[in-house]
């Protein structure tokens, strides 16, 4: 069956980045070109569809209906070609420095989905807390917080917002009425966010209030599972701990307060992505809406 002509793949190309982007601008900086050169291949699109993909209001752009739904199936093309391509080629890899527990309870329980559309790649996913530094480490991006020291110079990108909150097991949860009933049970700490308890009382009203137990570990991990063992209280994030607030093995007796950080994603300043590292970074981004 012989295809329909369809409209130059420059323009429906500009016409995905606008899409995904959000702006001309951006869709230029995506693709490597001028604004103008967007603009025009928008131009040329707009002549050969018979249906209005979008509306101009001085510099604003907003997709029509019909715009949006021509977008997202050109991001789900597109996406689909670079995992053939990917597919392949093999031995494509990205390796990626992120900190241990966010790898552990977040990003690899979310690896499948990446895998079933860009099959025939490796994320190799490298543990560290340490300053990024790209000149000394191999790897092509980094997962920090945005309030981390030493990211000063580097690209960062946001993803995805981090709350805290108290969490204790269901037997330990029974006669905590209020947050200063908190205060009678063990405190669990951990040394990659030792200021947990600290910002949690001071949310809480509970400044200087000290508890009658602590007990420490080097990281979040091993300081959930602590709780879930019903040694104490733990302070951890919603993020970390949902499959444990799923199943009922951890209890947030008093929710989760925003901190005003988030998880990012960090690159060297002047780096440009691959096409692997720009589907994987869309794809952070996507998961983390």
């Amino acid at each position: 069956m012989k295809r329909q002509k369809l409209p130059p793949l420059n323009a429906l190309r500009a016409f995905e980045a606008l899409f995904r982007t959000g702006s001309v601008h951006a869709a230029a900086d995506d693709l490597g070109v001028t604004a103008g050169a967007i603009s025009k291949q928008l131009a040329t699109l707009s002549e050969s569809m018979e249906q209005r993909l979008y509306n101009i209001s001085g510099r604003d752009i907003a997709l029509t209906p019909y715009g949006k739904q021509l977008g997202a199936a050109l991001k789900g093309a597109f996406d689909t070609i670079e995992g053939a391509i990917y597919a392949g080629q093999g031995g494509n890899v990205l390796n990626i420095s992120c900190l241990g527990t966010f790898a552990l309870k977040w990003l690899i329980p979310r690896l499948p989905k990446f895998y079933a559309t860009y099959g025939g790649v490796s994320i190799n996913i490298l543990e560290a807390y340490e300053k990024v530094d790209f000149k000394t480490h191999k790897y092509d991006i980094a997962i920090r917080m945005t309030g981390s020291k030493g990211l000063e110079g580097h690209k960062v990108t946001p993803f995805l917002r981090y709350s805290f909150g108290v969490l204790v097991s269901p037997n330990l949860s029974v006669d905590i009425k209020t947050p200063a009933d908190i205060m009678r049970l063990p405190k669990i700490s951990y040394k990659t966010y030792d200021d947990s308890w600290k910002n949690w009382q001071k949310e809480m009203g509970l400044d200087g209030v000290q508890g009658e137990q602590h007990f420490e570990f080097d990281h979040t991990s091993t300081a959930i599972s602590a709780a879930m063992a019903g040694i104490g209280a733990v302070i951890s994030s919603s993020i970390l701990t949902q499959a444990e607030l799923a199943a009922g093995e951890l209890i947030a007796p008093f929710g989760f307060i925003p901190s005003g950080q988030s998880y990012a994603i960090i690159e060297p300043h002047n780096s440009s992505r691959n096409q692997l590292c720009q589907a994987f970074v869309d794809w952070l981004l996507d998961e983390g809406k």
